[in-house]
């Protein structure tokens, strides 16, 4: 089981700040990008732009102009969790600025066909693809997640194991526990992961599921040492 840090910043040096803080701990960074629309909140690069015109940030002209990488882009993977209202729209961004994985959520392309047309055009960058659902959209969505599990054309579902996406420190649904039992019974063969609401009080619930990866935010980086943070939950892995 591997533990993926997760930032959710406004600001673009918070990002490179924490990203530092745990560069000697994991070989993968998550980023929550939040537009104000699909999600309340506003994170880097709509943080820093009106109309949420991003190829107007200052930081992503560089990284597509390839005068700047990620923050130690040499030393550590990144994949970005699009909480984005129509992420197709903007998709030559999100496939050129940097990250190995992009993470989407199925209810927030205007419909399926836009999804599915978004995830084929993603791989032919050679970048892999996720589908986040919360426990009531994965009932929603089942059978096109399955399809796409079983054809590759994603590497594996992140359950948000919170009800409302969006901000760090929410409560952990318990509901979720059942449900990634039952798909794990169903399907031995897809590749699972956690994101929401992990803590040091239910960590040893996660562990008992033997998921692939667990994302983990607040309880990393919102008190105490953050390296120390991190390492805790390695360690009981």
């Amino acid at each position: 089981m591997n533990i993926i840090p997760a930032i959710l910043e406004a600001s673009y040096q918070e990002i490179e700040n924490k990203t530092d803080s745990v560069l000697h701990d994991t070989e993968k960074v998550h980023i929550d990008i939040c537009d104000g629309l699909f999600v309340t909140r506003k994170t880097w690069p709509y943080s820093s732009v009106s109309n949420n015109r991003i190829e107007e940030d200052f930081k992503i002209k560089k990284l597509l102009n390839e005068e700047i990488g990620l923050p130690n882009w040499d030393n550590v993977n990144y994949e970005f969790d699009l909480m984005v209202q129509n992420p197709n729209i903007q998709q030559e961004i999100w496939a050129r600025i940097g990250a190995n994985v992009l993470i989407i959520h199925p209810t927030s392309f205007k419909d399926e066909s836009t999804m599915l047309d978004f995830i084929k055009e993603i791989n032919s960058y050679m970048i892999d693809i996720i589908i986040a659902v919360t426990y009531d959209e994965y009932l929603s969505y089942e059978e096109v997640i399955k399809d796409l599990l079983n054809n590759k054309s994603i590497i594996s579902l992140q359950i948000m194991t919170i009800k409302t996406i969006g901000s760090q420190g929410q409560k952990f649904d318990e509901r979720c526990l059942a449900l990634i039992e039952k798909i794990k019974t169903e399907n031995p063969d897809f590749i699972l992961r956690v994101d929401g609401g992990i803590n040091t009080n239910n960590f040893s619930k996660i562990l008992d599921l033997n998921v692939k990866e667990v994302v983990i935010g607040s309880a990393i980086f919102n008190s105490g040492n953050t390296r120390e943070n991190l390492n805790y939950f390695k360690d009981l892995c």
